[in-house]
């Protein structure tokens, strides 16, 4: 793809667009630029300040409550980790002594069925 050359017709269109351009852009209401520097008004720039630091002081407050709450749900699975060890110790105990009287049980009925 290589620059074509612009013929005088083409040449002629693109100034009648320039020209006009910014024209037609006023007319839809589209305005992509000011055409001249409009002046600020200071207390809307100061509201907006204001705005924007009490937004900035909601979100550290909101980040510190987030740092509060990992902190507890950390905390709280801690804890229940450690009660899920207790409970699997417990378990594991009481399997055991069943374990052991079934056996002390069966080993009994299996002796008073050999003396029979």
């Amino acid at each position: 793809m290589g620059v074509e050359a612009v013929n005088e017709e083409q040449k002629t269109i693109i100034e009648y667009v320039k020209n006009h351009f910014v024209d037609w852009m006023e007319e839809k209401n589209i305005y992509p630029f000011p055409r001249e520097r409009q002046s600020i008004d200071t207390q809307l720039l100061e509201r907006i300040v204001r705005v924007e630091e009490t937004l900035k002081r909601q979100n550290d407050k909101f980040d510190h409550q987030n740092e509060k709450f990992e902190l507890l749900i950390t905390s709280q699975e801690k804890r229940f980790t450690a009660l899920e060890t207790q409970m699997n110790q417990r378990f594991n105990r009481q399997n055991l002594y069943h374990l052991v009287t079934f056996t002390a049980v069966i080993g009994s009925a299996v002796a008073v069925i050999l003396k029979t």
